[in-house]
């Protein structure tokens, strides 16, 4: 598949290139989960259930095409839960 990420995400895949691919695939869409589940989590409501948040079609289909969408959801999602207690914040996010 042709990689369309800007250059600056090579960055922050430096330290998974450090562990075999295998190992590195599996914590990068563990942390990319892991940050998706969390923030959207957050924007929702603070009890809101996990399934149907990790069982969405998006979140299942990144795992197979590449992980990069569960990273901007993440980030989308704790900028918008950040946007009026800490806008500076939100900023950095967006």
């Amino acid at each position: 598949l042709p990689f369309w990420s800007p250059p600056q995400f090579l960055l922050a895949l430096i330290p998974f290139s450090l562990l075999p691919y295998t190992l590195s695939w599996i914590a990068f869409c563990g942390l990319s989960l892991a940050a998706y589940a969390g923030a959207t989590r957050r924007l929702l409501e603070p009890r809101a259930p996990l399934l149907p948040i990790l069982a969405a079609p998006g979140a299942m289909s990144n795992f197979l095409i590449g992980p990069i969408g569960l990273v901007l959801a993440g980030l989308l999602s704790g900028a918008l839960a950040c946007l009026e207690k800490r806008p500076w914040l939100a900023g950095a996010l967006f």
